[in-house]
């Protein structure tokens, strides 16, 4: 069964998605800003794992994780991996299916609190 393992890193914290093989599907990257702020630093799915929930599942895990540990808002910045159209807006619709907001200067926000 696939598990999700987190690491406490330097700068934040990581959630790392494992196949049953152990081989690395996926991560985000995460950190607590400041007293009420979970920050997304970087969320990345390899490619033939794409479109199977991986990314979903590593960022509820991460909106979890700020909630227990005081986080009201989420925020981070909206950089799609590959800048063709049709990626962007499969990127948007993601985000906005968990009512994740993008902002002007593609900044992402939500209230999970």
């Amino acid at each position: 069964m696939p598990e999700i393992r987190s690491m406490a890193e330097e700068s934040g914290h990581k959630f790392v998605y494992k196949n049953d093989d152990g081989d690395i599907l996926g991560y985000i990257a995460i950190a607590l800003a400041g007293a009420n702020t979970l920050r997304i630093d970087s969320l990345q799915v390899i490619l033939p794992a794409r479109r199977q929930g991986i990314a979903r599942t590593l960022l509820l895990e991460a909106i979890d994780f700020g909630k227990l540990n005081g986080a009201s808002k989420l925020v981070g910045d909206f950089e799609p991996e590959y800048r063709t159209e049709e990626s962007e807006r499969a990127a948007k619709r993601f985000y906005e299916s968990l009512g994740i907001k993008i902002l002007k200067g593609n900044k992402l926000f939500a209230e999970i609190g």
